[in-house]
């Protein structure tokens, strides 16, 4: 039987609900569509890695993550 990995559309909506669940302040600060975009890059990147399940620790990783690389980038903005 083959390895069933995640895709980058349901990382996405692991990332992205948790932000909006206790991160709203990243939407109301980047806005949307910069939040969107950081998700989606962070998502992509995971799905290309691999990943078989995901745990509440992982999405936690991975929201640290858009918000470093969102300071990172946005702070000059």
């Amino acid at each position: 039987m083959e390895t069933q990995y995640a895709d980058a559309p349901t990382i996405f909506s692991f990332i992205y609900n948790r932000i909006g669940r206790q991160h709203q302040y990243l939407i109301e600060q980047y806005g949307s569509n910069t939040v969107w975009d950081f998700v989606r890059m962070q998502a992509e990147y995971v799905a290309d890695v691999g990943i078989e399940e995901i745990g509440s620790s992982d999405v936690s990783i991975w929201v640290n993550d858009v918000i470093s690389s969102l300071k990172l980038v946005m702070e000059d903005y």
